[in-house]
């Protein structure tokens, strides 16, 4: 049996998807474990270059999808496809299918040591390939460290991450935090503008050790944030750093507005040196400063207690 869906611009089936290329084309393959041989679609068999398109060898046996209606099947070939940089050879049918194509349980048991559903990828005997869920709802992406950076202790620091298959997202996606082991360093979550190039995510490091996330480390998950209407009428904090910390020498009205006030009680009694250090920091840690009263966040890693001794406790109106 063949699983049959559709997969465009408007349409989704909910599948587990795997992007690739085959020879110059961009194909995205079903991953149906349910699928006893693999498939391409014909209109992707006729788009391959004659160097590399191979004559079909006759194939005889009815090929039937999920809802037990036939396909039309063309013939099968061999495909060299090429899944996040590794080779992969594929015996496929060629079929009128919906798809570019299905990676079928032929390819998962020849290649495929474990399909991760939660953290979205497949892992063969030689690399890691990311996938994403056909709906556009559900599509979840991996968050990555960009580069291998060090964080130093009670210290929160924008990171520089890479999304895989984040052309599946919408224009606003969600950025969560993966489980992790020390609940006192994590990725904050909040709303990315998900088709920039140089994402960055807050992330805290409230332990009294450094810590380092090396290149490729997954630190969450991004999901389509669908809800526009509301997303357009709540004012976002950046997930990165201002255009303003390029700025070299900040005077007082380089910086935001929130933070002149500030600016000014802070440097009565500074030379003039010390002034532009203290411009310097207050614009580079600017997104660490409430805008306002309704601005401030809440916190649960610091326990106060207050003494009254032996006073009673009383209400008042």
């Amino acid at each position: 049996m063949i699983r049959t869906g559709c997969l465009n611009d408007k349409v989704w089936d909910n599948g587990f998807y795997v992007s690739g290329n085959l020879d110059e084309q961009k194909v995205e393959f079903l991953i149906d474990t349910g699928a006893t041989c693999s498939i391409i679609s014909s209109s992707i068999y006729q788009n391959m270059p004659k160097s590399t398109k191979q004559i079909l060898k006759p194939f005889t046996t009815p090929v039937y999808d999920a809802g037990s209606n036939q396909i039309n099947c063309h013939g099968q070939t061999d495909i060299n496809i090429t899944l996040n940089g590794s080779n992969f050879i594929i015996d496929a049918l060629v079929c009128d299918v919906s798809q570019d194509g299905i990676i079928g349980q032929d390819f998962l048991l020849k290649y495929v040591e474990n399909i991760d559903y939660k953290r979205g990828k497949i892992v063969t005997q030689c690399n890691e390939i990311p996938c994403f869920v056909g709906t556009e709802k559900a599509v979840s992406c991996r968050v990555v460290v960009r580069r291998t950076i060090v964080i130093p202790a009670n210290t929160a620091a924008f990171v520089p991450v890479d999304i895989s298959n984040k052309d599946k997202l919408t224009k606003f996606s969600l950025a969560e935090p993966v489980g992790a082991a020390n609940p006192e360093c994590l990725m904050l979550p909040g709303v990315l503008t998900t088709h920039e190039n140089n994402l960055r995510v807050n992330y805290v490091n409230s332990s009294e050790k450094s810590i380092t996330l090396h290149a490729n480390q997954a630190v969450g998950t991004c999901e389509p944030y669908i809800d526009q209407d509301v997303l357009n009428k709540v004012q976002l904090r950046s997930m990165k750093p201002t255009t303003q910390n390029n700025i070299v020498n900040p005077t007082k009205s380089d910086l935001p507005e929130y933070l002149q006030d500030l600016y000014d009680r802070s440097s009565k009694h500074l030379d003039k040196d010390q002034c532009q250090q203290l411009a310097n920091l207050l614009l580079k840690y600017s997104l660490v400063f409430a805008k306002d009263s309704s601005d401030l966040g809440r916190c649960d890693k610091v326990q106060h207690r207050i003494n009254t001794g032996q006073a009673i406790p009383i209400k008042q109106p």
